[in-house]
């Protein structure tokens, strides 16, 4: 398991992951060179409504909200899902970004996560078992790159600072990104939302 505190070396892997690298040391240094206020939120891997396309739980849930309608057959085409990821919802990390800004020291970094491992595997299950229809999940390509098996945060320090910690579960963030997608970006209750999210891999 990699464990990520704010204290710890960074080592990306990934063209992502070093372009996040980049931006967080290009605000560290900027703080050091100018002073300027920079506040550095390093979010995990973010889910619950409105998440697009280009993460997991997005593709798998277009895939349900389609297959729901009739619009494709009723498989959810995956890749590879045995890693492990700190998943955290988007209006955590929204009220997490608001604590920051409010509380934040200048030139610090803060981890916006859960503090725990969830495998791919689960995300997909937990989406699939919430569909109104059944559906059978298949795998597709194969596994390719380099990639970290099991990633999780620590969000103490944060903590430590404004008492903030994720309130959202998992199994409420999946429920509502499907409800979400299925009012076509609105939410079930009418209620308009304005979400802040950041991401940090």
């Amino acid at each position: 398991t990699l464990f990520r505190s704010e204290e710890s070396a960074t080592d990306p892997v990934t063209n992502y992951g070093v372009s996040k690298a980049c931006s967080d040391l290009i605000g560290k240094v900027l703080f050091k060179e100018s002073g300027q206020h920079v506040l550095r939120a390093r979010a995990f891997n973010i889910v619950g409504p409105g998440q697009g396309t280009t993460s997991l739980q997005g593709r798998v849930v277009e895939q349900i909200v389609a297959a729901e309608r009739g619009h494709r057959q009723p498989i959810i085409e995956t890749g590879d899902l045995t890693a492990y990821r700190d998943l955290i919802d988007v209006r955590d990390v929204a009220a997490g970004l608001i604590a920051i800004a409010k509380a934040g020291d200048a030139g610090e970094a803060y981890n916006l996560c859960s503090g725990s491992a969830t495998q791919a595997k689960s995300l997909v299950d937990g989406l699939v078992a919430l569909s109104k229809i059944p559906l059978a999940v298949k795998t597709v390509g194969r596994k390719v790159g380099v990639d970290v098996a099991c990633q999780r945060g620590s969000f103490k320090k944060l903590q430590g600072l404004t008492n903030w910690a994720p309130a959202w579960t998992l199994e409420q963030s999946l429920q509502d990104a499907l409800d979400y997608s299925r009012n076509d970006g609105a939410y079930s209750s009418g209620g308009a939302a304005t979400v802040i999210a950041a991401s940090h891999t």
